[in-house]
C-alpha cells in the first residue's frame, strides 16, 4: 500500500480526472479537510505549534524574499491560519494585506491584528476571488491541503500586478514532491531556499507567471 501511495504522489495527484480520484479512494490518497475538522482544531490549539521556535527558520526565509524582493506591497497570504506570520510581517512592512483562511475559528482569532490596512477573510482558497490585484500571494504549509493546487496558483496568476510573485513554503516529504516539481515546470523558478532542522526540512520558493518573468528581465 505504502508503494501504490507513493505512485499516486509521483504519477496521478496531480491529475483532475476519476483516474486520480479512484486511485485516491483506494491508496489513501489525499483527502481536504473539511472546514468544520479546521474549526474543531483551532478550537482545540492544535495549529498552536506553528509557532514553535522549529517553524521559524522556513518564516524567516518567506519574511526575507518579501522583504528584499516587495517591500512595502500589496500581499495576499492564502490559508493565514491564526495569523501566525503577520506579527512578524508587520516588521517587514506592507502597502496592505488581506489573510483568507477556511476557518471561521481560525479568522475570528486573527482580528486582533486588523487595522485598516489590514484584512482577514473567511474563504476557500480554491474558489476566493480577490477585489483587487496584489504583488505578493504567501501560500506558507497550505498548497497541499489543496484539490488542484497548480490550477488554483494558475487562477491567482491573473490577479497579480506585473511582476508580481508566488512566494510558497512547503514541508518535504512524498506528497510535496510532485507539487513542487509541477510548480517548477508551470511557473519561472526566481529562487529556492531549503531549510533544515531537527523537526525536518522546507522548501521556500520564488514563482512569477511568465508574463511577469519577462516584464522583470527587460526592466
Amino acid at each position: 500500500m505504502k508503494m501504490l501511495s507513493s505512485l499516486y504522489y509521483r504519477y496521478i495527484f496531480l491529475r483532475d480526472n476519476w483516474i486520480a480520484r479512484t486511485f485516491a479512494s483506494l491508496v489513501g490518497g489525499p483527502t481536504v479537510p473539511s472546514r468544520e475538522m479546521w474549526d474543531s482544531q483551532y478550537k482545540k490549539g492544535v495549529w498552536e505549534r506553528l509557532n514553535d521556535l522549529s517553524e521559524q527558520a522556513h518564516n524567516g526565509v518567506v519574511l526575507s524574499y518579501i522583504a528584499y524582493l516587495r517591500p512595502g506591497s500589496s500581499i495576499l497570504e492564502i490559508g493565514c491560519g491564526e495569523g501566525g506570520l503577520l506579527p512578524r510581517l508587520r516588521q517587514v512592512g506592507y502597502r496592505n494585506y488581506i489573510g483568507i483562511d477556511i476557518s471561521e475559528v481560525g479568522i475570528a482569532k486573527c482580528q486582533q491584528f486588523s487595522d485598516k490596512k489590514t484584512t482577514f477573510l473567511v474563504g476557500d482558497a480554491e474558489s476566493y476571488v480577490p477585489d483587487a490585484p496584489f504583488d505578493v500571494a504567501v501560500l506558507n504549509e497550505c498548497i497541499y491541503y489543496f484539490v488542484q493546487p497548480i490550477a488554483t496558483l494558475q487562477r491567482y496568476a491573473s490577479h497579480l500586478t506585473p511582476g508580481g510573485l508566488f512566494v510558497i513554503s512547503l514541508f518535504d516529504n512524498d506528497q510535496t514532491h510532485p507539487i513542487r516539481r509541477c510548480l517548477r515546470t508551470t511557473f519561472p523558478l526566481l529562487d529556492e531556499t531549503t531549510v533544515s532542522n531537527s523537526k525536518g526540512t522546507w522548501h521556500c520558493l520564488v514563482l512569477a507567471p511568465r508574463t511577469a518573468a519577462r516584464e522583470n528581465a527587460a526592466g
